[in-house]
C-alpha cells in the first residue's frame, strides 16, 4: 500500500511539469505544437482524468452539443465522442474499482491529495486517541472503518499525522470506547 501512494507523487510530478512547460511555451509564444502534441491536456494536465471533471464537464458539454447518439451504430460512438467515450470509460472503472477499494483514486492516484498532504503536518485540528480509553490490543474498529487505509493505532496517542488522513471522522464515530477525540494542535 505504501509504494501505491507513491503513484499520487509521481502523477503530480508529471502534471506540474507539464503545466510549467506549456506555460512556459505559451510565454515564448511557441505553444501550437505543444497544444496540438499534448490535446486535451494542453489547458489542464489532470483534468481529462479527473473524474470529477468528466462528470460534471465533459459529459454535459458533449451532451449539450447535440453529439448524442441517434443509433446504436457501436463506430458512430468513437467517431463523434472519441476522446470523452474513452474518459467516461474511464469513470466507470474508477467507480467499479471503488466497491472493492473504497477511495482508491484518492489514496493512490489523485495529485490534489498529495499536495495537500503537504500541509496536513501543520493543521490546526488534528485527531487523537484518549489512552484511558483506547484498547489496541483488542479493538481495530477505527482502522477498520477508515476508508484511506490509515493504521491509526501505529501512531502516538496525543496526535495523528498521517498525511493521507481526510478528517471524516468515520474512526471516531464508529469507536465503542469514545476513544478518538478531536484536538487542536
Amino acid at each position: 500500500e505504501n509504494e501505491l501512494r507513491k503513484v499520487k507523487f509521481y502523477i503530480f510530478v508529471i502534471v506540474s511539469f507539464f503545466a510549467v512547460w506549456i506555460g512556459f511555451s505559451r510565454l515564448t509564444g511557441s505553444a501550437e505544437a505543444l497544444e496540438a502534441t499534448l490535446g486535451a491536456f494542453a489547458n489542464d494536465a489532470f483534468a481529462p482524468l479527473n473524474p470529477a471533471y468528466i462528470l460534471f464537464v465533459v459529459l454535459p458539454e458533449q451532451m449539450s452539443s447535440g453529439l448524442w447518439p441517434t443509433s446504436f451504430d457501436t463506430l458512430w460512438y468513437f467517431t463523434q465522442w472519441g476522446w470523452p467515450l474513452v474518459q467516461l470509460g474511464f469513470v466507470i472503472f474508477v467507480f467499479l474499482i471503488s466497491f472493492w477499494i473504497p477511495r482508491w483514486f484518492c489514496r493512490w492516484m489523485c495529485p490534489a491529495g498529495w499536495f495537500y498532504s503537504l500541509f496536513s503536518k501543520d493543521a490546526l485540528i488534528g485527531i487523537g486517541r484518549n489512552p484511558a480509553r483506547c484498547t489496541p490490543e483488542t479493538c481495530n474498529v477505527c482502522e477498520e472503518v477508515c476508508p484511506m487505509n490509515i493504521r491509526i493505532r501505529k501512531f502516538p496517542y496525543q496526535h495523528m499525522h498521517s498525511p493521507d488522513c481526510i478528517m471524516c471522522l468515520d474512526c471516531k464515530s464508529h469507536c465503542p470506547n469514545n476513544a478518538i477525540v478531536m484536538r487542536f494542535s
